[in-house]
């Protein structure tokens, strides 16, 4: 990619593993979107979520503590993670408003477990 002073500059690195876990905690709606293969999803104030994850070979050595303060930090509350290397198991309470967002292929499943 050239810039207008004519530098050549590397490509820009792939999204960090904190991105991707802000983007991938939103629950899945049924209905897709006809032009991608990404869902869209919606989590709802005051419910709980169980998700899977499977983990790239790089995300996967992220520890549990590291992927639950990541959810914390997009908002998440009671989080707990268990697993290791790609597969990985989490719950978590959304005590925010509802939210849509697109749910990345990383989430291979969510389910609502109860409302509080």
């Amino acid at each position: 990619m050239r810039y207008s002073q004519g530098r050549q500059h590397p490509p820009q690195a792939p999204a960090s593993f904190s991105q991707f876990i802000k983007s991938s905690y939103n629950p899945p709606s049924p209905v897709r979107n006809k032009d991608t293969t990404v869902a869209n999803f919606t989590v709802r104030q005051g419910c709980r979520y169980r998700a899977t994850l499977s983990l790239g070979m790089l995300e996967s050595l992220a520890s549990n503590a590291m992927i639950a303060s990541k959810l914390e930090a997009a908002g998440f509350s009671e989080v707990t993670v268990e697993g290791q290397g790609s597969v990985r198991n989490a719950t978590a309470l959304w005590p925010n408003g509802d939210t849509s967002a697109a749910m990345p292929k990383q989430v291979t499943s969510v389910e609502q477990i109860d409302a509080v």
